[in-house]
């Protein structure tokens, strides 16, 4: 689960046109840097789940982690010649089941983005097996 920080604000601050904009620069991202395979989605307002298959855990925290940096060092030129950089907060659970419910996985998913987003937002944070979640 991905969550783009502040988009509320900024959509406030600069209009439907920029936050538009965010979410063109975001998408772009997210196709440059998950696989063809992989499944992406926006849930709803800033917030976006993406599934990938057959990866592992390391894998998976590797391509979501390159992603979020990748966000961050872009940065988007507004109108009035003003610099904005864009981050996301993610949570990330991983099931070595097959049988693991979609729900579940989002669900433990969404707890480690509620996570990170409380603690200080731009991380992302792995919700382990158990429902257990460690910050990297």
């Amino acid at each position: 689960m991905l969550d783009l920080d502040h988009f509320k604000s900024f959509n406030d601050a600069h209009g439907h046109a920029g936050g538009v904009r965010v979410l063109q620069i975001f998408s772009a991202l997210m196709l440059e840097c998950f696989r063809g395979e992989d499944i992406a989605t926006r849930v709803g307002g800033e917030e976006f789940a993406v599934l990938l298959p057959r990866a592992t855990k390391s894998e998976a925290l590797v391509a979501v982690e390159r992603f979020r940096c990748l966000l961050a060092d872009s940065t988007m030129l507004l109108k009035d010649g003003q610099e904005l950089t864009i981050t996301v907060s993610i949570g990330l659970a991983v099931s070595r089941r097959p049988s693991t419910p979609l729900d579940e996985l989002m669900k433990r998913a969404d707890a480690g983005l509620y996570r990170a987003k409380r603690e200080d937002r731009n991380r992302t944070v792995m919700a382990s097996d158990d429902q257990s979640s460690n910050a990297t």
